[in-house]
């Protein structure tokens, strides 16, 4: 006969069951990364952070994992059906979109040919250099005409909404919002402050922004707990080691949560924002302070 101690177990599962998500995550990310070093078939389907073989035909998810999903192919195109395993984060309106990473030599060439024009969504967390002049100059580059480049994915109020409401959902009296940063511009680091900001009025939590790439760094967030909250669009080396190594030298006491962009409602807001049409600030970022 035991006596008490279910709240210790309870706690004692929580945290294994935080620490056997996070190397899953881990594990994934190695997994994805390995995908796209093996090969230039592979293809990373944004925002979900996972990635597709072309040659293959396998497709595999955020954590790692395959989907056995059935693949209908077409000229040098797949497409899958909505995810069965992850529901609300895959739809036929990504997978029609056929994205494209940048760094692949002729890739918005190839996205953007034989198409008489339509928009490009930047899936980043800011409006800079990238998005306001080159993703442009490729779109030119291709001999691309009528292509519109829509404001990034971070800079929707939307987005900061949602932030506030994952916050919310997981009641944490202490937050800190992970962003990038930058020691080139203070636009990215201006957005999260911004959020941050936002999350702190909205829910009464203490919320502190921390950056990989300026000051304050992660790893000075000495002495917190609560939640975690990475501001980013998707799953990546930054998400799953970077974050986690800079928390543990700061002695962080508290969870991680998913990066922003895998949330199950970033589908509707990205529709959303390509239905409003805002593009892409043409001077500078209108969060820009």
């Amino acid at each position: 006969m035991s006596f008490g101690g279910g709240g210790n177990n309870e706690a004692d599962q929580a945290r294994k069951d935080e620490a056997n998500r996070q190397a899953t995550i881990r594990n994934g990310t190695a997994n994805i990364n390995s995908i796209f070093d093996g090969g230039t078939t592979r293809q990373q389907i944004a925002p979900t952070g996972g990635a597709f073989d072309f040659g293959s035909g396998e497709y595999y998810n955020a954590d790692g994992t395959r989907r056995t999903d059935k693949v209908t192919g077409f000229d040098n195109e797949q497409v899958f059906g909505p995810s069965t395993t992850n529901a609300g984060q895959f739809n036929d309106a990504f997978f029609d979109a056929h994205p494209q990473p940048l760094a692949e030599e002729g890739a918005i060439a190839r996205a953007v040919g034989g198409r008489p024009g339509g928009v490009v969504f930047p899936m980043f967390m800011t409006g800079g250099w990238f998005t306001r002049v080159q993703i442009p100059k490729k779109l030119v580059e291709a001999g691309a005409e009528g292509w519109v480049v829509l404001e990034p994915f971070g800079c929707d109020p939307l987005v900061h909404d949602l932030c506030v409401t994952l916050v919310r959902e997981a009641g944490a009296g202490e937050v800190i919002l992970a962003a990038h940063g930058s020691f080139k511009s203070s636009v990215p680091s201006d957005i999260a402050r911004h959020v941050a900001g936002r999350i702190g009025a909205e829910t009464g939590a203490e919320v502190a922004a921390g950056f990989i790439d300026q000051e304050p760094q992660l790893a000075s967030l000495t002495a917190r707990a609560g939640v975690c909250l990475p501001f980013f669009a998707a799953e990546g080396g930054h998400v799953s080691d970077d974050i986690p190594a800079a928390l543990a030298q700061a002695g962080f006491a508290g969870r991680i949560l998913p990066p922003v962009g895998l949330d199950a409602r970033v589908p509707g807001i990205i529709a959303a924002a390509i239905a409003r049409g805002v593009p892409v600030c043409a001077e500078a970022c209108r969060w820009a302070r």
